[in-house]
């Protein structure tokens, strides 16, 4: 990823004020396979309504940009457990790419990077996806399902973010 990451870790550092540490510590960089760097980034906000999104690394996030994908979810009180509220494709032109595993990847490794290592949530299919295709989805990136009076619910648990590659 060399210089071309070096130069977009930069203009988010002037762009938005960002420390060193915040860059380090909140963005995940990572590159796709057609060589397109992704960011993936955490909005936080006082409701339990938290985003993280994958973003074009080189468009920086301006404000009309909008995000590949996202994922709704919260921290849960014990601060070791995520839960995904809801899985959202926002951008048509990305879809079938791997985007959107690029994005679970990358949260993933946000998560693990602050010491959640559970995924939890309600399995709730798209309202534009037939609920085959996102269950696949989700086995594909390693969650498992069960049901409980008659909802089903996903989980995964993490390993140590040592051993995590994107």
């Amino acid at each position: 990823m060399g210089n071309k990451l070096d130069k977009i870790k930069q203009e988010y550092k002037n762009r938005y004020g960002l420390s060193q540490d915040e860059i380090e510590n909140n963005l995940i960089f990572a590159k796709t396979k057609d060589e397109k760097i992704v960011v993936g980034m955490p909005f936080f906000n006082q409701s339990q309504d938290n985003s993280f999104y994958l973003f074009d690394g080189e468009k920086y996030m301006d404000l009309y940009n909008e995000p590949i994908a996202q994922i709704k979810f919260f921290i849960g009180k014990d601060n070791k457990s995520a839960y995904i509220r809801r899985l959202e494709f926002v951008n048509n032109n990305y879809k079938g790419k791997g985007y959107a595993t690029m994005l679970m990847k990358c949260f993933e490794k946000y998560c693990q990077k602050n010491n959640i290592f559970s995924l939890e949530g309600e399995f709730i299919p798209l309202h534009n996806e037939s609920p085959e295709k996102v269950r696949n989805y989700y086995k594909r990136n390693g969650f498992s399902f069960k049901k409980v009076n008659g909802q089903e619910y996903i989980s995964k648990t993490l390993q140590d973010e040592k051993n995590l590659s994107i």
